[in-house]
């Protein structure tokens, strides 16, 4: 298979001509700093912040704080060096929850492999 054929498979690249028989979609170019956040391969990962001080945690299906074994690390006892503040990203939040507002508050992720 050739990588022609393999990128045909992306969203980006099907939807518009599967568009009138598909889920609305809106589809988000990801900021240059998103993805070097999710590249990254220093610990810890951070969840985003939200600009609107949500918490991602709250609205979650399960929470692991809910387990019997679940356990908060402490850290390695080295008092004199700061926690990481966790990144933001004000923008792609905005357009997202523009996106989520104009599609009915009802979505779900299609990242860019989903099939139509």
């Amino acid at each position: 298979m050739k990588v022609e054929d393999v990128n045909r498979c992306q969203i980006q690249d099907w939807y518009p001509k599967f568009k009138s028989i598909s889920l609305k979609t809106i589809l988000h170019e990801l900021p240059e700093s998103f993805i070097q956040y999710l590249v990254e391969d220093s610990a810890p990962f951070l969840l985003p912040m939200s600009m609107s001080s949500e918490d991602a945690l709250l609205n979650r299906v399960h929470n692991p704080e809910d387990e019997e074994d679940f356990e908060v690390s402490e850290g390695s006892g080295d008092e004199s060096e700061p926690p990481p503040q966790p990144p933001c990203f004000p923008e792609l939040e905005l357009e997202i929850r523009k996106s989520i507002e104009f599609l009915g508050s009802a979505v779900f992720p299609k990242l860019n492999w989903s099939s139509p």
